[in-house]
């Protein structure tokens, strides 16, 4: 991978600037979590989620279902009435395992942003900017999960997905390969797309190596978090292989004609262009601007996701897009800084 150091200009913020930053997280960490949790309905039971009894394939997604379990000790009645008193706006469905799933929420879009911020950082060298460009991860997310007119509903473990790619991709940014294999074997409990973080590697990685040996060495790094990824999917099916399956049949099921029906109505036309907030076409456009070059390879698994998506998923739920915002924000961001640069911008650093 091309090394992605850059002169750190203005490498600290002055005391004003750390407060206003804080506060603005704090704020839009806040807005997020609570608009999700109380504009989107669950698609599931929580109780039954977090019991374990949910059907296939959503309860062997069950990193979240064990966070939510903590939850139930106090999910009473009376912890309930104490709930709508102090957030009466959340709504009479309001209980305990909701305010856990709004914690995990909350946790899982304040570090992704954090996590965005460093990374940023490492590709620009420019700390203010980086610092307010990573607030592009709550704005796609916003049209990714709340401002969303298709199907509307929620899954436990969107948003803590977002947060295992945002952290997959600062491992990758800052060249740490060995550590995406906990990573993966810990986000795989959570949701099997976590398979991507390697394709994301190895399209980051390959290219770059000339050398037979370290082109050996990414393959068995990459050889390494497949072993984390199989071994944490036997795990949960041997937990819950026994649910029944949601569909009947553990073979996904192929949307392809109802994908391509949707594609072909103008009413769905929007929808398709709001994700990650309207800036796919600037991204593929702008490529040029995404240095260093791996990042450019990115696109492939992009592309690669959306015709998987175009077979397996429903594409009028926008959500199954969720996880890329990690790469997306990250990318534009790099566009805006080396866009402002060439424009040579004042407050922007080269």
């Amino acid at each position: 991978m091309t090394q992605v150091d850059r002169p750190q200009s203005g490498a600290s913020f002055s005391p004003a600037q750390r407060v206003t930053f804080l506060a603005a997280l704090l704020l839009v960490t806040s807005h997020f979590s609570l608009a999700y949790i109380s504009e989107a309905k669950p698609f599931l039971d929580l109780r039954a989620f977090a019991a374990g009894v949910t059907g296939q394939p959503f309860q062997e997604r069950a990193l979240t279902a064990w966070m939510l379990r903590g939850a139930t000790r106090f999910d009473t009645p009376h912890f309930e009435l104490v709930l709508h008193r102090l957030l009466p706006a959340m709504g009479a469905a309001f209980n305990g395992t909701t305010l856990m799933l709004l914690i995990v929420t909350w946790l899982s879009m304040g570090a992704s942003i954090v996590i965005t911020r460093v990374t940023l950082i490492k590709l620009t060298g420019d700390v203010l900017f980086s610092s307010w460009a990573a607030f592009l991860v709550p704005y796609m997310a916003y049209f990714t999960y709340i401002l969303n007119f298709g199907p509307h509903f929620l899954l436990p473990y969107d948003l803590p997905s977002l947060f295992f790619f945002c952290t997959g991709f600062y491992l990758l940014v800052m060249r740490r390969a060995l550590l995406l294999i906990p990573l993966i074997a810990v986000a795989t409990l959570n949701r099997e797309t976590s398979l991507f973080l390697i394709l994301f590697y190895l399209v980051f990685e390959i290219p770059g190596r000339s050398d037979q040996h370290r082109r050996g060495m990414v393959i068995a790094r990459a050889a390494g978090m497949m072993v984390a990824w199989i071994a944490m999917r036997a795990i949960v099916l041997h937990l819950y292989g026994h649910n029944p399956m949601d569909n009947g049949s553990r073979i996904a099921s192929l949307h392809l004609w109802q994908n391509l029906s949707f594609l072909v109505k103008p009413q769905h036309w929007p929808a398709f262009a709001s994700i990650f907030g309207f800036t796919l076409p600037v991204v593929v456009a702008a490529r040029r601007y995404m240095e260093p070059g791996f990042l450019r390879r990115g696109l492939i698994v992009i592309g690669v996701w959306f015709a998987l998506m175009l077979f397996v998923g429903v594409l009028i739920e926008i959500r199954i897009f969720g996880e890329l915002i990690s790469y997306m924000s990250i990318a534009m961001g790099v566009i805006l800084h080396r866009w402002l640069v060439a424009r040579g911008d004042v407050g922007v650093a080269a």
